[in-house]
Order: structure tokens, then C-alpha cells, then sequence
């Protein structure tokens, strides 16, 4: 069980980092559960109750991270816990990178995510 989960989260990062590069918050969101609940790393938390709300909150930051150079992203550091049949906790170092491949920015991540046969989606983030 905990291999199958470690693919399934895996898989579902690899193509997190492909959505990342549309520079899209609808498709950011998509990946997201409603209410979706974030913690920032100063601690300020955040209730999105709609995908749209979700959405708009994704493209802002997407839109702040490609002013500021980024055109990629990559994780790495990914640990995987089973918390139940539904819902897994994931944490990631997330890397972000300049199209000529600088480091522009680095933070841990972990994730709650709920687990729906092979379909996941993040129900809260806590970033740290």
C-alpha cells in the first residue's frame, strides 16, 4: 500500500510541476479540493470555499512568481505518510527557477490530500 501511494503522489507532483508551467491558476486549482485551506509560512491562514476563489488566489501568486523571473518549478525531498484510505500527508522542497535555470526561490511544503480511487486533490497546505 504505502509503494502504490508513494507512485500515486509522485505521479501527481510530475504533472503538478507540467501545470505549474501553463502559468494558469484555473489549472493550478484543479488540483485542489473545495474549501481548500493554506497556511503561508508566516502563519497567516487562508479559507478558499469556491474554485473560483481558489483560482483567482493561485493566479495571483503565479502571476507574482513570473514577474519575479520564474518559468519553472521543481520538487525534490518528498516524503509520503498514509493518514487513512482517503487522505495521505505529503511533504516537498518546491525549487523555483529562472528560464536560464538560476535558483530563484526555495521552500518546504506539506500537504493533506485526499485520496478518491487513483484521482487526489490537496484539501490544505502549510508552507514552512
Amino acid at each position: 500500500m504505502e509503494q502504490r501511494r508513494l507512485e500515486q503522489v509522485t505521479d501527481f507532483f510530475d504533472e503538478f510541476v507540467k501545470d505549474f508551467s501553463t502559468f494558469d491558476g484555473e489549472v493550478i486549482a484543479s488540483r485542489y479540493r473545495v474549501p481548500y485551506q493554506a497556511v503561508n509560512a508566516k502563519g497567516d491562514i487562508a479559507l478558499f470555499k469556491t474554485r473560483t476563489d481558489i483560482a483567482c488566489y493561485f493566479q495571483s501568486v503565479l502571476n507574482d512568481y513570473y514577474q519575479s523571473g520564474s518559468r519553472s518549478c521543481r520538487y525534490h525531498q518528498l516524503d509520503v505518510k498514509t493518514v487513512s484510505d482517503m487522505c495521505v500527508l505529503a511533504t516537498v522542497s518546491w525549487v523555483l527557477y529562472s528560464e536560464q535555470g538560476r535558483e530563484l526561490s526555495r521552500w518546504r511544503e506539506s500537504y493533506m490530500i485526499w485520496v478518491d480511487g487513483s484521482e487526489l486533490s490537496i484539501l490544505s497546505s502549510v508552507d514552512h
